[in-house]
């Protein structure tokens, strides 16, 4: 008997699944989510996923949304070469689904407005002749 962690391509659920041998077809009637042309959802190893580092383009302003990568994690926010505000992300390499991301950047001097207490900072940057600062809804 094999116990394999699985990652849902579609929703991002992850499974503990038990197998009899070494197979490649799974079944997952129990998994809610929208199933393939099979009748099966499209389930990935985790053993057999990888991560990469994506580039997300910002502007400066208070508040904007950025559609990121299921499963991201945060881990900059700077100018690329280029001199252009992004944020940086490790992604698994399994996703294509994206999920809306409140993104705030804000001025050192300015004031912040109370929503953004709870929120995390990820960086600062210096651009033109002003320093900003940029926070995201949920953990880093």
């Amino acid at each position: 008997m094999f116990k394999l962690k699985y990652i849902c391509r579609n929703c991002g659920v992850v499974f503990l699944l038990e197998r009899q041998k070494e197979e490649h077809i799974v079944n997952v009637a129990v998994h809610a989510c929208t199933p393939s042309i099979r009748g099966r959802a499209e389930l990935i190893e985790v053993t057999k996923t990888m991560k990469t580092i994506h580039k997300y383009p910002i502007k400066i302003t208070d508040q904007q949304v950025v559609n990121v990568l299921l499963n991201h994690r945060f881990i900059h926010a700077g100018l690329d070469p280029k001199g252009e505000p992004c944020l940086w992300a490790e992604v698994d390499d399994y996703s294509d689904r994206t999920a809306p991301v409140n993104v705030y950047v804000v001025r050192t001097g300015n004031p912040m407005p109370k929503a953004m207490y709870q929120l995390c900072h990820l960086g600062s940057f210096v651009h033109g002749a002003f320093m900003w600062h940029v926070y995201v809804e949920g953990e880093l």
